[in-house]
């Protein structure tokens, strides 16, 4: 079961259906061009909501599941689960959909298969440019697996710091995070 607190709003993923359930250069396009046309507020709690999808999917279970690229034949072995595939794994859910996230956020095993993984950091950079933009601020998000434990391949904390930001979310207006993007 997914908590209300940490499941992202409809209009969050009605903005991640732009992608066409795709993380790819050519699908992320719309969701670019969505994201600029948007009250700065907005983008930020985008931006919030998109860290707490990450970090909903980011236990060590989940770590432990094996991935592919959809690039990669289906009879080779699945990708080692180093940081950035794992990071990659989990923003290819996010651009699946809701429907793709709440599965894997309920039952880590739904992330094992094969998914977008290669152009991943496309769609944090795409979130992290449209955060910064909108607030002045820099978009960073941390996720730590379950306290204590370690994935195997030696995936611990995984951080999604982008261009050297600090902890946390540094809106310009503090009333900008406050503002709710919907439900």
């Amino acid at each position: 079961m997914i908590k209300d607190d940490v499941a992202p709003s409809h209009a969050f993923w009605d903005l991640v259906a732009l992608t066409g359930g795709r993380c790819d250069e050519e699908s992320l396009v719309p969701l670019r061009v969505a994201l600029a046309a948007l009250p700065d507020a907005q983008v930020a709690v985008f931006g919030v909501q998109f860290g707490q999808a990450l970090a909903a999917i980011g236990t060590s279970a989940h770590a432990a599941q094996d991935v592919r690229d959809v690039s990669e034949d289906p009879e080779s072995p699945a990708l080692p689960m180093s940081a950035d595939v794992f990071q990659d794994a989990r923003c290819a859910v996010v651009a699946a959909g809701r429907h793709a996230w709440e599965r894997v956020a309920a039952d880590p095993v739904a992330l094992r298969g094969v998914w977008f993984l290669s152009d991943g950091e496309l769609l944090l950079g795409l979130v992290a440019d449209a955060y910064e933009e909108a607030t002045g601020g820099l978009w960073a998000q941390e996720c730590e697996p379950d306290a204590g434990d370690v994935a195997p391949g030696g995936v611990g904390r995984v951080d999604f710091r982008v261009a050297g930001a600090g902890p946390g979310f540094r809106p310009r207006r503090r009333a900008a995070a406050r503002v709710r993007l919907g439900s």
